[in-house]
């Protein structure tokens, strides 16, 4: 991650550019998985950088897991209701309104819940034995992404209540593009049968025949694709936000290209979702936000932050890991080429809002110290369990190892780029 920092750091005009021209990747890439059980795995740290470099994905979750479990934050809801026989809970991190999603609390944290149910009739596909009485996924009370099963969860549900409850964790990821949102509304289009929009990736020779981990597969690129889709429009009002604000000329173009870079993620990504399902599908009509376009500096600056500087320097570096762990060519191939694209995003993230301190001086400034105050008091506990089914070795990481390397980005890239931006008042 060294290299990143740098490069941003080289794009708020804060490094020489001449660091670098020496090396244009990390020195030491994370190597693919071990084994399951492999009890040798080690997290090694780099002695140039102090960056932790992976022995494998499950490495990235060694110092997130450190964490206690994770409790409801302020203002978060929490629900008891009954469900026909047992107590189910859900610790909800967004709700439901028209097709988006909105967070009910401020803040950067990728959203995502937790939720109980009873145990009901013989599944198709069980967790594993002691849990065969539940099903591996489900889809949350909420409606949101689909849930996977959690046996640490259930274990303490069920000794806590006594009842055969079966519990679950469910995240959106934050990777996928630069979000369309107003406030903490974030927009997206419902897929719908089209081939149109989806690039045919090509079948590796190992494909994975096993039904439950192609239908999560499936899942998980729709839900990259949905996101990616959005992302073109929003780098196009991220466009129209700049010109209101008199930004170069240079940033406007790199903007539209970032809009042109995210159609093309979409299709790469609606594609696998397409080749994992054995359906076309492409997306829907998109809402787009209502109501008058903010061009308030500080409010364009607080949204780049958030997700670009944020969101698109953990995108490029999960995508990047996700490639290395990847078995298949062709997964691979379209994570290394997405990652390389999320880092020249969150490069243009970073330059923007250099820009908007210099333009705009005080205000903007006292945004980033307070948007690195935010992220400094974060601690991002692993949330759920990726047990059941690692598909990190089909380039889908599960939410614990996003989660973890989000923590790692925050510390080794984004807070050392907002200290150096906002000057003294931070670091002190």
């Amino acid at each position: 991650m060294a290299v990143a920092r740098a490069r941003y750091l080289v794009a708020m005009g804060l490094l020489p550019a001449g660091l670098l021209t020496a090396c244009n990747r990390e020195a030491t890439p994370p190597a693919p998985p071990a084994p399951a059980g492999d009890a040798t795995q080690q997290v090694q740290t780099d002695a140039a950088s102090g960056a932790l470099a992976d022995a494998s994905p499950d490495a990235a979750l060694a110092d997130a897991s450190r964490d206690e479990a994770p409790r409801p934050a302020p203002g978060e809801r929490v629900e008891r209701r009954d469900a026909g026989g047992g107590a189910w809970h859900v610790d909800v991190r967004t709700e439901v309104i028209e097709g988006g999603l909105a967070r009910q609390y401020p803040g950067p944290s990728c959203p995502g819940g937790r939720y109980c149910l009873p145990a009901g009739p013989p599944v198709a596909r069980p967790a594993p034995v002691p849990f065969a009485d539940c099903a591996s996924t489900t889809v949350p009370p909420t409606g949101a992404a689909p849930g996977r099963f959690d046996s640490a969860l259930t274990q303490s549900e069920r000794a806590a209540t006594g009842s055969s409850a079966c519990c679950y964790a469910w995240s959106i990821p934050c990777p996928g593009g630069r979000p369309l949102r107003v406030g903490e509304r974030v927009f997206r289009a419902a897929p719908t049968a089209r081939d149109d929009w989806a690039s045919r990736v090509a079948p590796d020779a190992r494909a994975e025949e096993d039904e439950a981990v192609r239908a999560e597969l499936a899942a998980y690129w729709l839900e990259q694709a949905a996101a990616e889709h959005a992302s073109v429009a929003s780098f196009n009002r991220f466009a129209l936000q700049l010109l209101a604000l008199g930004a170069p000329s240079e940033m406007l173009t790199a903007t539209l290209d970032a809009a042109r870079d995210e159609v093309r993620h979409a299709e790469l990504c609606y594609g696998l979702a397409a080749r994992y399902s054995g359906r076309p599908v492409g997306p829907g009509k998109l809402a787009l936000p209502t109501g008058p376009l903010d061009v308030e500096p500080v409010a364009v600056a607080l949204e780049t932050l958030r997700d670009g500087c944020l969101g698109e320097s953990v995108a490029a570096e999960l995508a990047r890991e996700a490639s290395a762990w990847a078995r298949d060519p062709e997964v691979a191939t379209v994570l290394e080429g997405i990652a390389a694209d999320e880092e020249r995003h969150a490069e243009l993230a970073w330059r923007a809002v250099a820009w908007l301190v210099a333009e705009h001086g005080e205000p903007v400034r006292a945004a980033v110290v307070a948007f690195a105050a935010s992220l400094a008091g974060e601690r991002e506990a692993a949330r759920g369990d990726d047990s059941v089914t690692d598909l990190a070795t089909h380039g889908a990481p599960g939410a614990r190892r996003q989660h973890a390397r989000r923590s790692a980005v925050i510390r080794e890239i984004v807070l050392p780029c907002l200290e150096a931006l906002a000057g003294p008042s931070l670091a002190a």
